[in-house]
């Protein structure tokens, strides 16, 4: 039931949210009764709001709003762009990707977000659910706290869009570590943190 209200309220928030930055004329009533809670019904259920482990139809619109990824669609062009990225290279055979994060980005916790955690998120996902959206990514270093080294399997060419799917949303790896999270090998039966994802978020988002 907490993770229906979660869900249900951010779905809503995130509309109204949407149509404030639209701007123009509201064709609708809002409550300026200053309550920063709303519910709403949603038409079908899902089974999980832990982005290493879900793939289904409506997560996105919670995920999106609690999570960021390296790599965000701001338009409808269908160019992916930089998010928590701040520059991004590919070597000349396609096979290597290198990313470098943005200054100063810290999730809601106040922790620093660093290639650490992107690693730790990635490397986690690939051991869930939508684990065949990595499938290119062979591997992954981290030289230094603001540097990300993907080794493909081939060239890639849909890699950045792949990157902005809330599966591979970047997690604060402290946190999920803290609630029984692990990217080992044998992350997909001794990870513990779905539990406390599917009520709490662990990310950079809008809402927590």
């Amino acid at each position: 039931m907490k993770k229906k209200i979660l869900a249900l309220t951010l779905c809503l928030a995130l509309v109204f949210t949407l149509g404030a930055c639209g701007g123009g004329t509201n064709g609708g009533s809002a409550d300026s009764s200053g309550s920063n809670t709303v519910v709403v019904a949603m038409g079908s259920g899902f089974t999980s709001l832990d982005p290493g482990y879900v793939y289904e139809k409506n997560p996105p619109v919670v995920l999106n709003a609690c999570y960021e990824n390296l790599f965000k669609f701001y338009s409808n062009d269908g160019e992916a762009e930089p998010c928590l990225a701040d520059t991004y290279e590919f070597s000349a055979d396609g096979m290597t990707l290198t990313v470098k994060l943005k200054d100063n980005i810290k999730f809601a916790s106040g922790n620093d977000i660093t290639s650490a955690d992107v690693l730790f998120s990635i490397n986690r996902t690939k051991k869930g659910n939508p684990s065949f959206i990595c499938d290119t990514i062979e591997s992954m270093e981290a030289p230094d706290d603001k540097t990300v080294i993907f080794h493909l399997t081939q060239p890639d060419s849909g890699i950045l869009s792949k990157l902005t799917y809330c599966s591979l949303a970047i997690l604060d790896s402290k946190v999920v570590k803290e609630n029984g999270g692990t990217d080992a090998e044998d992350a997909s039966t001794a990870d513990k943190a779905q539990a406390y994802l599917d009520t709490t978020s662990a990310g950079s988002g809008m809402y927590v």
